[in-house]
């Protein structure tokens, strides 16, 4: 970690974010209506995506809600690993 992000790279970061939450997301809801409610949490690797996209969730509405922010969401994004 940096301690010396300027406001651009701040933003860019923050943009970068809610584009990769965004794809994921859509990833989740496309599967969940193609494979069904049952079939998509037959898939292990299915179950931690939904669990990456559900702390990001509450991680970025926390987050917009008050100042706190749930340290280490950000960094289970980088984890997630697509079929």
């Amino acid at each position: 970690d940096r301690d010396d992000i300027n406001a651009k790279e701040e933003l860019a970061y923050t943009i970068l974010n809610d584009i990769f939450y965004g794809i994921f997301v859509l990833e989740m809801v496309v599967k969940l209506l193609g494979l069904g409610f049952h079939n998509y949490f037959i898939d292990r690797f299915n179950c931690f995506d939904c669990f990456l996209v559900v702390a990001a969730t509450v991680d970025i509405t926390l987050s917009s809600a008050t100042s706190f922010t749930l340290q280490g969401t950000s960094a289970l994004q980088t984890l997630e690993v697509s079929d």
